[in-house]
C-alpha cells in the first residue's frame, strides 16, 4: 500500500497558516465583475504559458495570448500551438467540473487529464494510458541516464494504491494543501505515460486543490512559482526521488502557493480600494487603471495640473494623458477649470 512519508514542520505549518490567511482576504474581497474576470483569464494564460514553458514550449506569453484569443502565430513547431490549446480545455475543464466539489478523484480523471493534454500531439494509441517501456531520467547538462524510472508492470499497481490512499481516510484527513503536494509529486515519480508526466502532475495538483474548496476565485497558477526557477523545481523533485522522503518538497510546494496567493492578495486588496473608490464617484463605472490613478491623485490633493502629468506617468507623453482627462470629462467624473496650461482639473 501507498503510504508517504513526510513530517509537519514549524516551515510547512507556518506556510500552510499564510496561504489560509490570503485566501480568507481574496475569496472575501469585494470585487467588480470585470476586475473579477480579468483575474480568471490571466490565472489561464499564466497557467497554460508556465506549464508547457517548463516542458519545452517555445511560445512568449504575448503569442500563447493570441492562440488562446483564436489567432494565428508563426512558430517552428506546430505541436507547441496544439500544447497551449490543450492546456487551456484542461483549466476550463477543471474550473468546469470540480471547483469545490468534494468529489472522490480516480484513475479515470488521471486518463481524462493526460488524454486532453495530449490530443493531437502523440498517437492516440497511447493517450491516457500507461506506458509499456522503460523510462529514465536523463541529466540536462550531460545527456547521462541518472535514474530509472518505475518498471512498467509496477505502473498500474502504483496508481490505484495512490488514488486509494487519496480518497481513503488517511489521505482526505489532510490539509488539502499537502495532500495535492503528495499527489503532484507521486505522479511524477511513477511517471505512468510516454509524455506529458510532468504537465498531467501540475494540473492533477490543481484539479485536487479546487475539488478540495481551495479554487481561490479561479485566481491563483502554480506554474509560474515553477517556471521562474525550473531547476530548483527539479531540484525538490529529485532530492524527493532520492530520500523517498517528501517533507521538503511539500515545503516547497507550499511555499510556492503562498507567494502566488500573497501575490494576488496584494493586488486583490488595491483592487478593492479602487471598488469602493468607484462605488463613491458613481458605481461601477468602466474606468482604466490610468483613470483610476487620476482620480486618487484629485481626491488626494484637490486639484491635478498639467504639471502634474509627469508625477504620475512618467513614462507617458502629454497627449496620451489628455485623452484620459478627456475621457474622465466626458463621463462627468472631473470638470476643468481655466484654460490653457495654467488649467486645473477637479472631481466633477
Amino acid at each position: 500500500m501507498f503510504k508517504p512519508k513526510f513530517r509537519i514542520t514549524n516551515i510547512l505549518l507556518t506556510k500552510v497558516a499564510k496561504i489560509d490567511a490570503a485566501q480568507e482576504i481574496i475569496v472575501n474581497a469585494p470585487l467588480i465583475p470585470a476586475w473579477e474576470r480579468k483575474f480568471q483569464e490571466e490565472a489561464v494564460l499564466r497557467s497554460v504559458h508556465h506549464s508547457t514553458k517548463i516542458e519545452g514550449n517555445e511560445l512568449s506569453m504575448g503569442e500563447v495570448e493570441k492562440v488562446l484569443m483564436g489567432g494565428k502565430v508563426q512558430t517552428r513547431r506546430i505541436r507547441d500551438v496544439q500544447e497551449v490549446i490543450n492546456y487551456r480545455n484542461v483549466v476550463e475543464y477543471i474550473g468546469e467540473n470540480f471547483v469545490d466539489k468534494k468529489k472522490d478523484v480516480w484513475e479515470d480523471t488521471l486518463f481524462t487529464i493526460h488524454k486532453m493534454l495530449t490530443e493531437n500531439i502523440i498517437p492516440d494509441f497511447w493517450r491516457g494510458r500507461y506506458r509499456d517501456k522503460k523510462a529514465y531520467e536523463v541529466d540536462v547538462g550531460s545527456g547521462n541516464i541518472v535514474a530509472e524510472m518505475v518498471a512498467p508492470e509496477e505502473i498500474e499497481k502504483r496508481v490505484k494504491e495512490l488514488f486509494l490512499w487519496y480518497n481513503g481516510k488517511k489521505g482526505k484527513e489532510l490539509h488539502p494543501i499537502i495532500r495535492a503536494g503528495i499527489l503532484h509529486y507521486q505522479i511524477t515519480y511513477i511517471h505512468p505515460f510516454v509524455e506529458a508526466n510532468g504537465r498531467t502532475a501540475r494540473a492533477m495538483a490543481t484539479l485536487s486543490l479546487c475539488n478540495d474548496g481551495y479554487d481561490i476565485r479561479r485566481f491563483f497558477c502554480l506554474d509560474e512559482y515553477y517556471d521562474q526557477d525550473v531547476e530548483r523545481y527539479y531540484y525538490f523533485l529529485k532530492i524527493t526521488d532520492e530520500t523517498q522522503d517528501m517533507t521538503k518538497w511539500l515545503e516547497y510546494f507550499a511555499d510556492g502557493l503562498r507567494e502566488e496567493l500573497e501575490k494576488i492578495k496584494t493586488k486583490v486588496i488595491e483592487l478593492s480600494r479602487d471598488t469602493a473608490f468607484k462605488n463613491k464617484i458613481g458605481g461601477q463605472i468602466a474606468l482604466s487603471e490610468r483613470q483610476i490613478k487620476i482620480l486618487k491623485f484629485i481626491q488626494k490633493n484637490g486639484a491635478f495640473y498639467n504639471k502634474d502629468f509627469k508625477k504620475i506617468f512618467p513614462d507617458l507623453s502629454d497627449d496620451t494623458v489628455l485623452r484620459e482627462l478627456k475621457l474622465l470629462l466626458e463621463k462627468k467624473l472631473i470638470r476643468k477649470e481655466g484654460k490653457t496650461k495654467g488649467a486645473k482639473y477637479v472631481l466633477g
